[in-house]
């Protein structure tokens, strides 16, 4: 008696799946990942004395000796006392005694972003995570390296503090009041002054993000009945805010001053599993042991049958968007009318493509939304982009005479067609070819 070729390729798969998990297991190795993260410590001389000025954190980038941080760490203006003679910035490797002195090559105020030069380093590089930002899910583990000034008990120390915490969310927002819009990760995992410039790696051991800032506690200071100041408010816990590395990849890859450093990339993504099995394992475990025992008592008891499952392509379609068109999808047909074909890709490379019909635009001009409304959302749009710069309720395509025209629903990151921004609530015309973009999604409009 032998079991069904099926089982046993169900049962292979899962064996292989069970020992990818725990293969991922002992990818983060925090000793390992310790060696590539450096103090970056200010220096000055005042009245003959030498003085510790402000620190942050940097992680090494490449064997080179080039280290990346924060631009608010290397910029020091205004934070130094009057009667400043030297001013260096250095890295103690391994102690205050090797001290090797950086020079800032590059920075960038808006993303804060700085890079710096320690030709003497000799320290293991990090591994930059290449995936889009879009790919980190809440709930997944994150752990943050770096050099707090809370954990200066004993002078100036050059042993790090390492902190783990979860995903809260990912979105497209301004780091400081005059920054640049960037995705940014918000987490769990501890941060303090000091952390800045430090790396936020993610369960593979690859820096997923730059660790900046936290949210800061609003307090009403008051007298009380003795005189003494009280402070009246909530104090705010467990948020910590990490830019995504995505936009210092690109300056790396864009910028002709930073094109000759080298850098360690993975543009695979990270496995859920890596640090442990997830309860779907143990629930795929019980389901698989069930379905083995059934199919071997039908093996056993009745004659082979084949039972051949047809589904239409409208069905195929319902199913996929679950309520509305989705982007992703190859394009329906466009109907005895005719329309437009809307093509391009999202923010993490994958094709995306609507295809909008005259005879559905006409109906749809009748309706409520007098027009097909494009956005994020599946309950409330007609046609679906899933991406993070795209907005629930994005854009509204109109019918404008014999062509198409759009008009931004107040969108949070806005609808451009030809480069030129579209303000919210004014329909304009769409000519044929035009590039209209949606956030950060670019289509070209062809009439079909």
């Amino acid at each position: 008696m032998s079991l069904s070729p099926s089982i046993c390729r169900f049962g292979a798969v899962f064996a292989g799946a069970l020992l990818a998990a725990g293969g991922d297991a002992a990818a983060f190795d925090v000793k390992k990942l310790d060696r590539s993260v450096v103090r970056v410590q200010h220096l000055f001389s005042y009245q003959g004395k030498e003085i510790l000025g402000v620190h942050g954190t940097g992680f090494v980038l490449n064997d080179e000796g080039y280290v990346v941080t924060n631009h608010h760490v290397v910029d020091v203006t205004g934070k130094m006392p009057d009667g400043v003679k030297q001013l260096a910035i250095v890295i103690p490797d391994g102690a205050w005694t090797r001290r090797l002195k950086a020079t800032r090559i590059w920075s960038n105020k808006d993303y804060d972003l700085a890079i710096l030069h320690v030709p003497d380093l000799r320290r293991p590089h990090v591994v930059i995570s290449a995936a889009p930002w879009q790919k980190l899910e809440k709930g997944e583990p994150v752990f943050a390296f770096g050099f707090p000034k809370a954990g200066d008990t004993t002078g100036a120390t050059i042993e790090t503090s390492f902190t783990r915490g979860d995903v809260s969310k990912t979105e497209r927002a301004r780091g400081t009041k005059d920054g640049a819009v960037q995705p940014i990760v918000q987490h769990t995992a501890s941060l303090n002054p000091g952390n800045s410039g430090g790396p936020l790696f993610n369960q593979c051991g690859e820096v997923v993000a730059i660790n900046t800032f936290a949210a800061q506690s609003t307090f009403k200071l008051t007298k009380g009945n003795s005189g003494e100041t009280v402070a009246h408010g909530p104090a705010v816990s467990g948020v910590y805010y990490s830019p995504h590395v995505s936009a210092l990849v690109r300056f790396l890859s864009t910028e002709e001053e930073l094109k000759k450093i080298k850098f360690e990339s993975n543009s695979a993504g990270c496995s859920r599993s890596a640090t442990s099995i997830p309860y779907e394992m143990y629930l795929a475990i019980g389901v698989v042991s069930v379905l083995a025992l059934a199919s071997l008592l039908l093996a056993l008891t009745r004659k082979r049958a084949t039972v051949q499952v047809i589904e239409s392509y409208s069905q195929w379609v319902r199913r996929r968007s679950d309520g509305g068109s989705s982007a992703h999808a190859p394009p329906p047909m466009l109907g005895p009318g005719g329309g437009w074909l809307l093509t391009g890709k999202d923010t993490g490379g994958e094709a995306v493509y609507l295809a909008i019909g005259r005879n559905e635009l006409e109906n749809a001009s009748l309706g409520t939304d007098k027009g097909l409304v494009i956005g994020r959302s599946k309950a409330l749009c007609a046609k679906v982009i899933a991406d993070g710069s795209v907005s629930r309720r994005h854009a509204r395509i109109v019918a404008l005479g014999k062509g198409l025209g759009i008009e931004d629903l107040n969108s949070s990151f806005g609808v451009t067609v030809n480069g030129k921004r579209v303000e919210p609530y004014k329909a304009v015309p769409i000519p044929d070819g035009a590039t209209v973009t949606l956030g950060d999604v670019k289509l070209l409009i062809k009439e079909a």
